[in-house]
């Protein structure tokens, strides 16, 4: 498979066998440099991490994947491991070597699992936003109720039918992106919201990603991650972004108001502690779309981070 730049520098899009299926990709940089495989979010696609793959094309082959269910490529399962078998199949596909791991959100979630799961693959990782939610209150004092609230509550998700509603026309799309994402110029909102959508036979526009995908979090087990996240071996570097949780947690979580609240510096070094080798910045005016909110920021950490750690 050919790897470089399109005209104007775009990314070249393509479709790559993960195995069980087939993956959409934007593909960044010569074939020739080192590999970099970058994961978006929940609800989001390869081109949601532009800004931050245009930032290492210069020097890295970078591979930006569409999860399953998202984006160009195919709908099928949603657990974790089925992500991590899609990166797996991806690996092996292109025959990439000590490929850099950076997701966000839900693909950080798939990146750090990976890693600790076959810590012979990686060469580094970089997870922004990618911890989880802030601790839930009745965790600490009485772990069987939370087990069982938690447990109802994605019961509950997963009873309700998958679905997702259409959208009168682009602009209404683009509305809804600038809406959540009020830091984004009114540019890059246009090209979100016409790569993130198709148009349906009636001229509607609908998000392209399968509603069902969202159901991932019903398996997820936040004890099980940390547990594989004790297996990575490679450098990894953490972004946080500080306003998380007035910007995100405590609004789009049905479940917000039972979570304790911002992460305590204590809880993050907890967590960050599963590591064994592990930076991590926190970037200030920044939610947890990071590369939303301050693209610059994020870009010149994880640049930090290679030039220290990885080249």
């Amino acid at each position: 498979m050919e790897q470089g730049s399109g005209p104007l520098n775009e990314p070249i899009e393509t479709r790559i066998d993960a195995g069980a299926l087939t993956l959409g990709a934007l593909l960044y940089g010569s074939a020739s440099a080192p590999p970099v495989l970058m994961l978006h979010g929940q609800s989001d696609s390869a081109w949601s991490m532009d800004s931050v793959a245009r930032a290492l094309a210069d020097r890295y082959r970078v591979i930006s994947l569409d999860l399953r269910g998202h984006g160009n490529s195919d709908w099928g399962s949603y657990t974790l491991l089925h992500m991590i078998g899609d990166l797996v199949g991806v690996v092996e596909t292109l025959d990439l070597v000590a490929p850099i791991i950076i997701g966000h959100s839900l693909g950080g979630q798939v990146a750090a699992q990976f890693c600790g799961v076959y810590p012979e693959i990686p060469r580094a990782a970089v997870l922004i936003e990618s911890l989880g939610p802030p601790p839930h209150r009745l965790a600490r004092t009485d772990p069987e109720a939370h087990e069982r609230h938690y447990s109802r509550t994605r019961v509950e998700r997963v009873r309700q039918r998958a679905r997702s509603r259409p959208l009168a026309n682009l602009a209404e799309a683009v509305e809804r992106i600038r809406t959540l994402h009020p830091g984004l110029d009114a540019e890059r909102a246009a090209l979100l919201a016409d790569k993130g959508t198709s148009e349906r036979p009636d001229g509607s526009r609908e998000w392209r990603f399968d509603p069902a995908s969202r159901d991932w979090v019903a398996g997820h087990d936040h004890d099980r991650a940390e547990q594989r996240w004790r297996g990575v071996t490679c450098p990894v570097h953490v972004v946080l972004g500080r306003d998380a949780w007035d910007r995100f947690w405590k609004l789009s979580l049905p479940f917000s108001e039972e979570l304790e609240g911002p992460f305590t510096d204590e809880e993050v070094a907890r967590r960050l502690s599963n590591f064994a080798d592990v930076s991590c910045a926190q970037v200030a005016d920044a939610g947890h779309m990071v590369h939303y909110d301050q693209p610059l920021e994020l870009n010149a950490s994880i640049a930090r981070f290679l030039s220290e750690r990885v080249e």
